[in-house]
């Protein structure tokens, strides 16, 4: 094959592609946006994306300056190769504000040759807001600004199946597709859409998809290197990982159609059940950084590539991965999984990458809900006692929470219960009201046997001590138990 000349694919794309997509945060314009240009560059796919914003706050992207084209810098090790390249993202066509141009948000659904619909609005972004109401423009959430503009779609081709979508979304949720789709059904009952238009609904392909790459964005340092290499002045350079994994849980002839699988240097599977992978990326790589983040920054720790600097802080790394994270997914294949892992502190120690712990901490308690609870239960279940590092590391977040307030960046709720309970109340009380709420954890903590007297233990060491004392005090503690 001639190096850079377009792939030949059987479907023989040659149309127009139109995709939306909602979300033009650093992770989709470096994991979607960088997947359709390759897809571009390699088959010809001639696919346009509009971003259409999907909340109302103050947008510090402007892209109409830079002709809406970025760069994507690729850097870190991959397979024990260093590797530094960059790609110039030239497949954006436009944004759409549906805050300040709801009608060119609306007509969008119009669109003949629209084909795929792409998301990443954080997993705060797939919830059901009764206070919209369909006459909106635009409504609160990003389901009910889905469910019109499928309305739009559905009534602009009276119903026609040919004009169906499919939409991938990217949100790091259990069965994300299956969601955004039981939101939008639910909008269709609050707004009394006609029966007809639900079951075309259901007749587009809503695809499960599992999505893994280390995107910190914008470069916070050696900014005078990156302008040195860049075609032209860019202020929304993406910095990532050269890692990328998209797991999308789809018919076995969506190639036909989405080509993704077969082009070079990315790792895309189409699948027909995501939950094997799913479960290896929360539990391991999210949930070991989400475990990280407290526990690192009362350490003084920033940047994940810093964390293997200290002797402390490897071993906490070890001991949480290897003897209970690992433990606690119960697979068969356990090399698979090891291997899995190796890869991800391969790809923590990125040192081209500038990851840091305080936004890898942003709404950490609905992450620790996701990624790290499951993985405690499991373990609990298999081993008849609870996991220490992962008891140490909840210990050190509820700490945090409550101790470095102005750093934490969370949902107002959960920021003005953490602030309520620690207000004038004694150690025992706090631990308690924290654990036992199960809006935070899923669980009533405070029901688990000796985590309550754990925790409590933890909050109380880390106001005399630093984390590594308190942690090796603590494993001689609970070694006795």
């Amino acid at each position: 094959m001639v190096k850079n000349q377009p792939l030949k694919h059987p479907s023989n794309i040659t149309k127009s592609i139109s995709i939306i997509q909602f979300g033009a945060g650093n992770f989709i314009r470096g994991f979607v946006d960088y997947a359709i240009q390759v897809l571009n560059e390699q088959f010809n796919f001639n696919a346009k994306i509009t971003i259409v914003k999907p909340t109302n706050s103050i947008s510090k992207y402007n892209f109409i300056a830079q002709n809406y084209k970025f760069h994507v810098f690729l850097e870190g090790i991959f397979k024990n190769k260093k590797i530094r390249k960059v790609k110039i993202i030239d497949c954006i066509k436009e944004i759409v504000n549906p805050y300040l141009d709801f009608k060119n948000y609306i007509k969008l659904a119009e669109k003949e040759d629209l084909k795929f619909i792409f998301s990443n609005t954080t997993e705060l972004g797939l919830v059901f807001d009764p206070t919209d109401k369909f006459n909106m423009e635009p409504p609160n959430s990003f389901p009910a600004k889905m469910t019109l503009l499928l309305y739009k779609r559905y009534i602009k081709f009276n119903g026609c199946l040919e004009k169906k979508l499919t939409i991938i979304p990217c949100e790091l949720i259990k069965d994300n597709a299956f969601v955004l789709k039981d939101l939008i059904l639910k909008y269709c009952e609050l707004w009394g859409l006609d029966n007809k238009f639900k079951i075309w609904i259901k007749k587009n392909n809503f695809y499960n998809s599992l999505v893994d790459r280390i995107v910190p964005g914008f470069p916070q340092k050696n900014l005078k290197y990156y302008n040195s290499i860049t075609k032209f002045n860019d202020n929304h350079i993406v910095v990532c990982e050269p890692y990328f994994k998209w797991i999308i849980q789809a018919k076995k002839d969506f190639s036909n159609e989405f080509p993704l699988n077969l082009v070079n240097d990315l790792d895309v599977k189409f699948v027909s059940d995501i939950s094997k992978f799913r479960n290896r990326k929360i539990r391991i790589l999210n949930g070991l950084h989400t475990c990280l983040a407290p526990v690192c920054l009362l350490n003084n720790i920033n940047l994940v590539s810093e964390s293997f600097k200290d002797s402390f802080i490897t071993h906490f790394i070890e001991k949480l991965l290897y003897d209970e994270i690992l433990v606690s997914i119960d697979e068969d294949d356990y090399n698979e999984i090891k291997a899995f892992s190796l890869s991800v502190i391969e790809r923590f120690k990125n040192p081209y990458i500038d990851h840091y712990y305080n936004s890898i901490l942003l709404n950490s308690i609905s992450k620790f809900k996701i990624r790290v609870i499951p993985s405690i239960k499991s373990f609990l279940h298999i081993k008849s006692f609870l996991p220490p590092n992962l008891i140490f590391s909840l210990g050190c977040l509820i700490y945090y929470y409550g101790n470095h307030k102005d750093e934490i960046n969370d949902n107002q709720k959960n920021l003005l219960l953490f602030n309520q309970i620690f207000i004038n109340k004694s150690d025992n009380i706090i631990t308690n009201l924290i654990l036992k709420n199960d809006s935070l954890w899923g669980i009533d903590l405070t029901l688990i046997k000796n985590l309550e007297t754990y925790v409590l233990y933890i909050i109380r060491e880390l106001k005399l001590n630093k984390p590594e004392k308190v942690y090796f005090n603590f494993i001689k503690k609970i070694q006795k138990i």
